[in-house]
């Protein structure tokens, strides 16, 4: 018996519980094998960008989200501002303030003086660090007294709670009548639209009411305490501003009457029939821009991992909302932040429980977003760890902020750096989670009562539970039939979820009514997704095809005819047309050639020839523009196949210009529509196209020259050849004929001397006279050779002239 019959016995004596068990892990460990071999290799080469291209989603909508907010924000406080109950509660609250009032008990002074030591300035210089301050904050004036008196000290509610004050209900006053009518009003409508604050002043400066009860109610923002704060810069800014501009926005400051805390506030002008009553003031809610950068602390559900976040920055480049580091781990965080800060600032930091408007965060990112530019690299955060930084500019009522969203890297790459030493972690882990698994099956099947309660349970944690095929019908019966439900939907939601983060669109996907905020939402983000997905396709397809035509046209421009094959073939391919040819102009005929053809009946039209002007192809040649046809000429090409013919459904033409110079035309036929991103991709493939043809011509003409110019060197080289030789020939006459002349010179002397020595001796007889005339003959033979000589100089000179002239030309 070998070993794996022994192998296959022992399994089939196993149980059922051992069989499930193993068959599951195996299952599990091989399906995990196969996936991490192939997802290693290729989700290493894509997890950067798709890690960058998450963090530009991310920091889009969050962007987007702050945008509504303030944008909300700031028409919640128009329609306030227009309300005739607003300005009729200034107009109420100020006959308060502008009449005389003096009765002022000592003890209200008393009890208000020990509100502010034991209460207010305790907590103030606990959170900023001062231990004195050579401001008295105490307000002076009897009615101010008064008024803090009962809505401060007298406020039974504790600090950062007294907006829950309604006034008091004995020795009530006027103030404290108006105060009770309007109260209720403001102090919901900030509930409802997540208001921290909501301040009314009149034209003097003087806060006439407050929500929040804080040590502003009842000052004076011009002439009190807190007239250089930032409740009273906007409110001078308000009061000053033009009428087109109605709302004005005043940036984080540490606030005094918030105990320091750093506090953003918007006002406007209160106007009722064309008059000034005074300024509405909100203070913006620092949590409500918290939660909307951190998915209200569910960093994980918007795809940032475990050290991804969203956050803000002003133009001091100062945080503007709390990091996610100093909301999960404060003590981890302030040890961290303890060596980036100075002490001051630590403890400020630490006791008020916020980072905004004191970590200062100044990098290349937020250089950039903060001068209105968007974009991502990576950095360097505080403690040194490499991040990778997403960029955008934010602008709202004059004012800019930087947004940037921010992922470790180490988290990014952990995947791929850990995924093969992980594999065994994982498989060891599975089959735990399997044998858990198949025990907690096994022991849920005699508990009806228990399979409920754990399958609530696992909703809970966010698992789906088995869903119960057999359904009873008494009262559990019932309840697990609801609880299939549940799941089911459950599911669906997440299957969408899903098919949403594979980019698959088209995912049919219901919500079950028009209160499934769930559904609806994730529908909405679907519709979103799909219009940026398709923007991006379309990017990427271009940059595909540049790339992919830009080689065709480096791999085939040795000669006109296979650069229009390659080219036109390619083409008609990648934008899934039908046919396509490619008109070359002909400087020497001046008409437009049939250069080549995809898919087209041949016989008809790769010898068809088109002056400019003339039909579509001439027509696009004379005009330099694009044509496009959806009505298709009668007697246009069909498009063939092995079982038939049918008429195209457009026609695309387009010049080929390069330097404002015509090369030809680039016709395209297809049996669907040729989309406007498309045609002009064809356009610029036309350039392209037209600068390749340009560089060909042009060196078939530089070949052309070259080898005229050869062959005028080489005939020039033989004439020279010629002249050498004559030359050599002429020098060897020369050189004969002087030396004849020398012998006939020597002759001449000699019968000279002869006719000399007979004169002296006999005189003239006949001897001497034949030897004369023989003088007078040589001496004429000597005449005719120096004529010779003479022309052979000439010839001589001749040559040397025409061998110059040939000199000139072979260097030329």
């Amino acid at each position: 018996m070998n070993l794996f019959t022994r192998i296959r016995e022992f399994y089939k004596n196993l149980n059922l519980f051992f069989k499930f068990q193993t068959a599951l892990f195996l299952v599990s460990t091989t399906t995990l094998s196969v996936i991490g071999y192939f997802g290693y290799n290729e989700g290493r080469r894509l997890l950067e960008l798709r890690s960058f291209d998450l963090l530009v989603n991310i920091t889009s909508n969050k962007k987007k989200a702050i945008e509504e907010y303030f944008s909300q924000m700031q028409k919640q406080l128009e329609i306030l501002a227009e309300r005739s109950s607003t300005s009729g509660a200034i107009k109420d609250f100020s006959e308060i303030f502008d009449k005389p009032f003096e009765n002022i008990s000592p003890k209200a002074e008393t009890e208000l003086k020990k509100f502010y030591d034991e209460e207010y300035l305790k907590l103030l210089k606990y959170n900023a660090e001062i231990n004195n301050f050579q401001t008295d904050f105490m307000p002076k004036s009897p009615l101010r007294v008064h008024l803090q008196h009962k809505y401060l000290a007298q406020n039974p509610n504790p600090l950062k709670f007294k907006y829950n004050y309604a006034g008091p209900k004995e020795n009530t006053d006027k103030y404290d009548a108006l105060h009770q009518t309007f109260h209720p009003n403001f102090f919901n409508y900030a509930q409802k639209f997540g208001i921290e604050d909501v301040l009314l002043v009149n034209m003097k400066g003087d806060v006439l009411y407050s929500v929040a009860k804080r040590a502003d109610f009842a000052t004076n923002l011009l002439e009190g305490t807190y007239k250089e704060s930032s409740v009273a810069q906007l409110f001078r800014k308000v009061i000053a501003g033009s009428e087109e501009k109605k709302v004005y926005f005043q940036d984080y400051e540490n606030y005094y009457p918030a105990y320091f805390e750093p506090l953003a506030f918007m006002g406007g002008v209160v106007i009722r029939n064309d008059q000034k009553y005074g300024v509405i003031i909100f203070q913006i809610s620092t949590e409500k821009i918290t939660n909307i950068l951190t998915n209200n602390q569910k960093w994980s559900e918007d795809g940032l991992g475990t050290s991804g976040e969203a956050f803000l920055v002003g133009s001091d480049f100062k945080l503007r909302n709390r990091t996610r580091r100093s909301l999960e781990d404060p003590a981890g965080y302030y040890e961290a932040l303890k060596t980036k800060v100075d002490k001051v600032t630590w403890e400020r930091i630490r006791r008020l429980g916020t980072t905004i408007g004191f970590r200062e965060y100044k990098v290349k990112a937020t250089i950039n977003a903060i001068d209105g530019k968007s974009g991502k690299e990576t950095n360097v955060d505080f403690l040194g760890s490499e991040v990778l930084d997403v960029y955008m500019p934010l602008d709202f009522l004059g004012t800019r902020w930087g947004i940037l969203t921010e992922m470790d890297g180490a988290e990014v790459f952990a995947a791929t750096t850990d995924f093969r030493s992980q594999l065994l972690t994982i498989s060891i882990g599975l089959f735990i989670a399997v044998t858990l698994l198949g025990t907690w099956l096994a022991r849920s099947l005699a508990a009806p009562m228990r399979k409920i309660q754990k399958d609530i349970t696992m909703l809970s944690e966010g698992q789906f539970p088995k869903k119960s095929e057999k359904i009873y019908k008494d009262e559990l019966g019932k309840i697990d039939e609801a609880l299939n439900i549940l799941v089911q939907s459950m599911r669906n939601v997440a299957e969408f979820a899903q098919n949403i983060g594979r980019k698959n669109y088209d995912y049919q996907f219901k919500a079950r009514s028009d209160k499934d905020i769930l559904s609806n939402a994730l529908l909405e983000m679907r519709d979103s997704l799909r219009t940026i997905s398709s923007e991006e396709d379309i990017r990427s397809w271009r940059n595909t095809g540049l790339a992919l035509f830009g080689d065709v046209l480096r791999e085939n421009n040795s000669s006109l005819e296979i650069l229009s094959k390659a080219i036109i073939a390619e083409l008609v391919k990648y934008i899934d047309a039908k046919q396509g040819a490619l008109f070359v102009f002909d400087d020497k005929t001046q008409t437009l050639k049939a250069s080549s053809a995809y898919a087209y009946q041949k016989y008809r039209y790769l010898q068809q020839n088109f002056r400019e002007g003339e039909g579509l192809v001439g027509q696009v040649y004379f005009e330099k523009a694009s044509i496009y046809l959806t009505e298709i000429p009668a007697d246009y090409s069909n498009i063939a196949s092995g079982l038939g013919h049918i008429k195209p459904k457009c026609l695309f033409l387009s010049p080929m210009v390069a330097d404002n110079k015509i090369y030809g035309v680039v016709e395209i036929a297809s049996l669907n529509e040729i989309p406007l991103y498309q045609r002009n991709f064809i356009e610029e493939i036309a350039e392209n196209i037209a600068i390749t043809i340009a560089n060909i011509k042009s060196g078939e003409d530089t070949k052309k020259l070259l080898i005229e110019s050869q062959k005028a060197g080489e005939q020039l080289r033989q004439q020279e050849e010629e002249m050498r030789q004559n030359f050599e020939e002429l020098m060897a006459t020369q050189e004969d004929m002087r030396t004849r002349q020398q012998q006939i010179d020597d002759l001449i002397e000699h019968l000279q001397q002869m006719i000399n020595d007979e004169l002296e001796i006999d005189g003239q007889n006949s001897t001497t006279i034949l030897r004369k005339q023989m003088l007078e003959d040589i001496q004429k033979q000597k005449n005719i050779l120096l004529e010779k000589e003479l022309d052979s100089m000439k010839k001589e000179k001749y040559i040397r002239e025409k061998v110059e002239e040939l000199g000139k030309n072979i260097d030329e």
